[in-house]
């Protein structure tokens, strides 16, 4: 199976957590539903075109993310800027994020979808419609690399990644590693809310650092030559 991978940074993230929303904070990774929305950015939909295609690409698309970066936060008090109006209007005070600080992921995805494929094109020729962001407008994003790998499936043999894994995966901890879990939300419906979630295990590991996962027989679990990737 052809899938694709691309390695997307930037200076500053918020990945808004729902239970959160009037002090915003951030989930320590980008989830799938932020991921759907940076493929829409890139393919040039328009916030109504990908309202309406949203739950479909949650559910055609399959998605995993290293963590490349050491994870980094800090609280700070600004504007966020809108498309429409001024970063100085009186409708727009500051405020209070919680951002990300130096986010760094390297995304490996599959999916059959059009929107999908349009998104891959654009990535390829380095060009994208809307500026992708992690999370808000004030936090663009820079695609530092892309590439086609092919994976195969590989339901029931142990592997070593360095992606996140599905809570029902147990990983084999040893004391150099420190893992953390959370619930990801994984898709939306027509009105922007989370419907459902995938807990995960995380943690930073850079490219040469992996943990292994004994026999899953989880159904979205993959390999190339290399590692192993657990999709949702």
């Amino acid at each position: 199976m052809r899938a694709y991978r691309a390695v997307f940074t930037g200076h500053w993230g918020h990945f808004r957590r729902p239970e959160a929303n009037n002090n915003p904070i951030t989930f320590d990774f980008i989830p799938k539903t932020a991921f759907i929305g940076m493929i829409g950015a890139v393919a040039g939909l328009t916030r109504t075109e990908l309202k309406k295609n949203y739950k479909d690409l949650c559910k055609t698309i399959f998605y995993n993310v290293q963590i490349k970066n050491p994870i980094s936060k800090i609280a700070t008090n600004f504007r966020i800027y809108k498309y429409k109006g001024s970063l100085s209007s009186v409708g727009n005070p500051p405020q209070f994020y919680e951002l990300l600080q130096d986010p760094s992921f390297r995304i490996t995805f599959f999916g059959e979808n059009d929107i999908l494929k349009k998104f891959i094109v654009y990535l390829k020729n380095k060009k994208s419609i809307y500026t992708p962001t992690f999370g808000l407008a004030n936090c663009p994003v820079d695609i530092t690399s892309f590439e086609e790998v092919d994976i195969k499936k590989t339901s029931n043999i142990p592997l070593k990644t360095h992606g996140f894994i599905p809570f029902k995966c147990r990983p084999k901890v040893n004391s150099n590693v420190t893992l953390s879990f959370d619930d990801i939300p994984v898709v939306q419906n027509d009105n922007w809310f989370n419907i459902r979630y995938e807990r995960v295990f995380y943690g930073y590991f850079p490219d040469k650092e992996t943990i292994e996962v004994g026999e899953s027989n989880y159904e979205n679990q993959y390999t190339d030559n290399r590692y192993g990737y657990f999709f949702i």
